[in-house]
């Protein structure tokens, strides 16, 4: 997979988890979040792992997740900030429903549909 690819599937599971958890904060593994088999030789998380934690830090930089204690395997304390709960509890008028899109991306992920909550992701934040 494309390393955006990577990224597009991991905010939507992240974003999602965080929704479901909000207002309590949980911890993030990336190791588990990504599938990744473990560390290298040199104990450092493989590609996946990194694309996930790097993910969640864009998150974090653009100001919809907020979480304290990043390393390479995982972040601590884990939440939506107002401006991630904001964006996930929109219901925008294209998506033809009543249900948040955060709702509705949780709802896919747990179906298997990842490629509908990938982009129900892409196209909230474009809307946001």
């Amino acid at each position: 997979m494309k390393n955006i690819d990577l990224f597009n599937e991991f905010a939507a599971r992240v974003m999602a988890d965080l929704y479901e958890a909000f207002p309590k904060r949980v911890p993030i593994d990336f190791v588990a979040l990504s599938g990744s088999a473990g560390v290298d030789e040199y104990g450092y998380p493989g590609p996946k792992c990194e694309i996930c934690s790097e993910t969640v830090g864009w998150l974090i930089s653009q100001g919809y997740v907020e979480a304290t204690d990043i390393d390479l395997y995982t972040a601590s304390q884990a939440r939506l900030t107002e401006k991630g709960y904001t964006t996930l509890s929109a219901v925008p008028s294209a998506l033809k429903t009543k249900d948040a899109a955060g709702a509705q991306i949780v709802r896919m992920l747990k179906a298997g549909a990842k490629v509908a909550a990938i982009e129900t992701l892409k196209n909230v934040f474009r809307w946001c």
